[in-house]
């Protein structure tokens, strides 16, 4: 390894002023927490999700690559004290399951039936054919620490190219959706549930396909306290041809709402989210760009609420309608609603400039009130990117990201990590600036750690927060990954 060259004060300055979080959020404070010392849960994974169960027993679900560029889906339980605990492998992907009950967590199975031939849409007008696998689908309840299934319930099939979503209310309602592909080309988006109170075995109901008239695509599912639903899917895989949609449902009553049109046209929507609150209060956000292969127009965010009085969503408008700068943001777009019924909506955007160097990320958000619409977006921090979003039972929302370079900096480029961090907004408060949780030091981002990947954030029963994120470290010359975890409280 290189010997590491002395960093000129001003730059060192600079430098530890990006790692503690030296923008701020007009008007509110950065949150204060005192975290755990970060608890290896694993190596050679990427975290994707993060599951809590109601006395505050954990799963972290992440993803890692098998023979032959497989990817499999790695488990791993941590008890409510915060120790390591059970691991298990999937081969695929696999949903993350959703709390059930006090301390149980309820999972989307499948079980293989072989593989079939499809002719799916290319997104450019035309068609393809692939190999995809067929399924059974259910549900099984088991434990999050252990890492234990119960037996599957499977109530159906399909053809998939995605993993199946999940989605649950704080009271054991549930909802399994998922894009099938059928053997005459055309994708629907179907779903089956099952509503809380029921005291027989955890199983689905008969599935319902929510979207069928034309190639269709699931991006979101979100479920309320009550049971109610919103589904957010794709129509046409053309610009002209091309529509997103939403679609309620209510679980108590096994009734779906009509088709709601949210965006005609557009270059494509690469990631959306939804949240749904008390009521039927609900938000959905979606992010708009053309394809990789001919990418020209820039990151656009467009956002819609609901009110309580289960009216329709008002007309979306656009949040954030991007820069000069073309490059696809990193991190994802994320919603939440809190106990107050107020919608929040995180994101990340591109700025700067591609040709010589500057572009990064940029993490942004979005509030709301009890009623109406989001206000005007803010920077959260100079730049980073956004990654996930909890609600705590007391109110209080945190959104945990991935803070960035600025610029370049010691032969590095600005994607790269330098702390994970979280902004919080309390109950009844605005959202902060973000606290660090785990930066790195100057001599490790000039040695080229590749600092942090993903991030996931979970609310732990007392109030607080934990956090799971991918650290990557060089160790005597190679590149270590590990999947690592801490708690806090705002």
């Amino acid at each position: 390894m290189s010997t590491i060259p002395a960093i000129p004060p001003a730059r060192r300055t600079a430098l530890t002023a990006l790692l503690t979080g030296a923008v701020l959020v007009a008007g509110a404070p950065a949150a204060r927490a005192a975290w755990s010392a970060p608890a290896e849960l694993d190596t050679g994974v990427g975290v994707s999700a993060i599951t809590v169960a109601g006395d505050g027993g954990r799963l972290v679900v992440a993803r890692s690559t098998g023979r032959g560029g497989a990817i499999n889906t790695r488990l791993l339980g941590v008890a409510s004290s915060g120790q390591p605990q059970g691991r298990r492998t999937l081969a695929g992907g696999a949903a993350p399951p959703v709390a059930y009950g006090d301390d149980q967590l309820v999972w989307g199975r499948t079980r293989s039936l072989g593989t079939v031939s499809r002719r799916v849409p290319d997104g450019k007008g035309g068609t393809r054919t692939v190999r995809l696998p067929h399924l059974r689908l259910g549900l099984s309840v088991g434990s999050g620490p252990d890492v234990v299934f119960g037996p599957g319930r499977f109530t159906t099939t399909a053809v998939l190219d995605e993993p199946v979503r999940l989605s649950a209310s704080p009271s054991g309602d549930l909802v399994l959706a998922w894009s099938d592909v059928g053997d005459d080309g055309v994708v629907r988006v179907t779903a089956g549930w099952r509503r809380a109170g029921r005291k027989r075995a955890v199983r689905l109901s008969d599935a319902r396909v929510v979207s069928g008239s034309r190639s269709s695509r699931l991006l979101a599912v979100a479920t309320g306290r009550t049971g109610e639903t919103v589904f957010v899917y794709q129509q046409g895989a053309t610009t002209k041809t091309r529509r997103l949609l939403v679609r309620s449902l209510d679980v108590r009553k096994g009734r779906l709402g009509k088709p709601q049109t949210l965006r005609r046209g557009g270059p494509g929507f690469p990631g959306a989210t939804a949240a749904v609150g008390r009521n039927g209060r609900a938000v959905v956000a979606w992010g708009e760009q053309d394809a990789a292969s001919d990418r020209r127009e820039p990151y656009v965010v467009r956002a819609t609420t609901r009110n309580t009085d289960g009216a329709r969503f008002a007309t979306p408008r656009p949040i954030d309608r991007g820069s000069t700068t073309v490059r696809p943001p990193g991190g994802t777009i994320v919603s939440a609603i809190d106990r107050a019924n107020r919608p929040l909506v995180a994101w990340s955007q591109v700025v700067g400039s591609a040709a010589d160097g500057t572009a990064h990320d940029l993490p942004r958000v979005a509030q709301g009130g009890p009623t109406g619409g989001l206000a005007a977006a803010a920077d959260l921090a100079a730049a980073g990117r956004v990654h996930d979003v909890a609600v705590t039972r007391q109110g209080a929302t945190g959104v945990v990201l991935v803070r960035e370079q600025e610029v370049p900096r010691g032969g590095s480029n600005g994607d790269r990590g330098t702390a994970v961090q979280i902004a919080v907004r309390p109950a009844g408060g605005t959202i902060g600036a973000p606290s660090t949780i785990e930066a790195f030091n100057d001599q490790q981002l000039l040695d080229r750690s590749n600092a942090y990947g993903a991030a996931a954030i979970g609310a732990l029963p007392s109030g607080g927060f934990t956090v799971a994120w991918t650290r990557a470290t060089v160790v005597d010359g190679k590149l270590r990954s590990s999947t690592v975890l801490s708690d806090g409280t705002p």
